[in-house]
């Protein structure tokens, strides 16, 4: 699986079976999508497999704020009882998805970027998430 956004590096998540030397695989795979910055220690971590949980019961969008200070644009979810492993965030061309999981509870948020500006930090405290737009 490759994934890129404008401005960013691709990253690489590539799933083996046998006695597949996966750093050698990704750093092939690298050499060919002309990334340089590759090294072995990047991924030397394997990955967690993950445990599959039954669907969530309901799936509810959070309640949202939007601040402008600046040039900047921050965004503020509310994700009741939720902690940081149980939140995904993916970034997108021209959104950022966020998703968690609480108990029996989906909150699902997508979110369309401002014109020519990426997230460029995002924060969890409590139970507001901060995304950080630049």
């Amino acid at each position: 699986k490759i994934v890129t956004g404008s401005g960013q590096k691709p990253r690489v998540e590539v799933q083996s079976f046998g006695g597949v030397d996966e750093n050698q695989l990704k750093s092939k795979v690298y050499s060919q999508l002309g990334v340089r910055d590759f090294s072995p220690k990047e991924v030397a971590e394997p990955s967690k497999p993950k445990v599959f949980k039954s669907p969530p019961k309901t799936t509810e969008e959070p309640k949202t704020e939007i601040k402008r200070i600046g040039d900047k644009v921050i965004v503020e979810i509310n994700l009741p009882g939720a902690k940081k492993e149980d939140i995904d965030i993916q970034e997108l061309e021209s959104s950022v998805e966020v998703k968690a999981v609480v108990g029996d509870k989906a909150y699902f948020k997508i979110l369309t970027k401002p014109p020519q500006s990426s997230l460029i930090g995002k924060r969890f405290q409590g139970d507001l998430l901060s995304l950080e737009f630049a």
